[in-house]
């Protein structure tokens, strides 16, 4: 399981928002889809994301492209 907290990075354009799956193929792409859609109308976002060190590599190797599109990711152990 994965918790995602996610921000805009400037803090002004609105609260914090979470969204939370499975470590599995179809809840990243989803997670992945929703953080891009995020970046195209508002800008930047800052992600805290919160899962098991074990799956942390598989999650990285999902999003970890995001860095240079907008999506600034933040791992936490859960």
């Amino acid at each position: 399981m994965f918790l995602a907290v996610i921000r805009p990075e400037d803090q002004t354009s609105g609260g914090a928002m979470e969204m939370s799956g499975d470590v599995a193929p179809y809840d990243l792409q989803l997670l992945r889809e929703h953080l891009l859609g995020m970046v195209r109308r508002q800008g930047a976002v800052q992600v805290r994301l919160k899962a098991a060190l074990e799956t942390q590599p598989r999650i990285r190797a999902e999003l970890g492209d995001l860095d240079g599109r907008g999506v600034s990711l933040v791992f936490q152990a859960g």
